[in-house]
């Protein structure tokens, strides 16, 4: 797997995880003890609630951001249903971080 780190003061953010689901586990592990050794007091990583699920159990804290993904109604676009809990996305694929 690939794991993408951000310094942020003292703090280390998981920008971006890619990997087989089987191999998250390891990942989250790797990005744990890179913090570790660089002294971070914290590690975080945003993700979509609906991928949460693959990251259960590997002793993180979730916090809702309220942060919306957009959808275009009016061009022929998938529908809601087509795309609901079916995103994944973090911290790198955004364009404000």
């Amino acid at each position: 797997g690939i794991i993408v780190l951000k310094e942020e003061g003292d703090m280390l953010r998981l920008m971006d995880l890619i990997a087989a689901k089987d191999n998250y586990e390891v990942c989250i592990s790797a990005a744990k003890s890179i913090a570790f050794s660089m002294e971070s007091k914290e590690l975080f990583f945003w993700i979509t609630r609906s991928q949460e699920a693959y990251l259960h159990g590997l002793g993180q804290q979730s916090i809702d951001l309220h942060i919306s993904v957009p959808r275009d109604s009016f061009l022929d676009s998938p529908s809601v249903e087509d795309v609901k809990n079916r995103w994944w996305l973090t911290s790198g694929d955004t364009d404000f971080i």
